[in-house]
């Protein structure tokens, strides 16, 4: 999904604003609202509960974290 469409939609989600400064209307400032805010602190949460929820070794998360890193790397190209 092209960018413009992914902040459009967090927009019309409410989860962020979108604004143009008057002297430059090829910028774009993109802001969290109250909303977007609260979502982040949710998400924010999230690797804690993962960890208190799989009983994974020192070894194995280090494995989990490179496999995921690895994975996320593909998808950027």
């Amino acid at each position: 999904m092209p960018e413009t469409l992914f902040t459009k939609r967090l927009e019309k989600q409410g989860l962020v604003r979108r604004e143009r400064p008057k002297s430059n209307e090829r910028k774009l400032f993109l802001s969290l609202t109250e909303e977007g805010e609260a979502l982040k602190e949710k998400a924010l949460e999230v690797p804690e509960a993962m960890e208190g929820c799989l009983d994974l070794s020192d070894e194995e998360w280090t494995q989990l974290k490179a496999l995921l890193d690895k994975a996320l790397g593909r998808m950027k190209r």
